[in-house]
C-alpha cells in the first residue's frame, strides 16, 4: 500500500521525479527537503537536506511582518533564492530602506531584504514595500 501511494505521487509529479542512482528507481523530488541522504540522488551532492524556497519565504515574510508591527502592512514582497539552505543553517534576515513616500494617505517604504546563513553567504535576495504608520505631528 505504502509503495502505491508514493507511485501514484511521483506519477502525478513525474516531472519533479529523479532516479535513485543507488537503488535504480524512481522517486519523488520533494524527498530532498525532510529526508537525510536523499539530496546525493537529486543533482546535489551533500546529501543532507535542504530548505524549501517557500518556507524560507514564509521565514522572511513573518520577520517583515514582526518589524512592522500591529499597524503596519505588507503591501509586496519579492523573494529571489540564490544559494541552496540547508539543514541546520542558521538564517538572519536583514533589511534596508531604500525609499520613503506616501500614496494617497499611505505612508509607504521600500525595503531590500536579504537572507543570509550563519557563515555571511547571501542566500535570498529580494524587496518589499511596506506600509507603516505615520505620526500625526500637527
Amino acid at each position: 500500500m505504502g509503495f502505491a501511494l508514493e507511485w501514484d505521487r511521483i506519477k502525478l509529479n513525474f516531472d519533479f521525479a529523479c532516479l535513485d542512482t543507488e537503488v535504480n528507481a524512481w522517486k519523488c523530488g520533494g524527498e530532498g527537503h525532510f529526508c537525510d541522504g536523499a539530496g546525493h540522488s537529486q543533482r546535489f551532492g551533500a546529501g543532507i537536506a535542504f530548505a524549501q524556497s517557500t518556507t524560507v519565504y514564509g521565514v522572511r515574510c513573518h520577520a517583515l511582518c514582526n518589524w512592522i508591527g500591529d499597524d503596519g502592512f505588507l503591501r509586496r514582497l519579492h523573494n529571489r533564492l540564490r544559494n541552496i539552505i540547508l539543514l541546520g543553517d542558521v538564517l538572519l534576515t536583514k533589511g534596508r530602506l531604500t525609499n520613503k513616500y506616501t500614496e494617497g494617505d499611505e505612508h509607504l517604504v521600500d525595503l531590500e531584504v536579504n537572507t543570509e546563513n550563519q557563515d555571511g553567504l547571501i542566500l535570498m535576495t529580494g524587496s518589499a514595500t511596506v506600509r507603516l504608520p505615520s505620526r500625526n505631528l500637527a
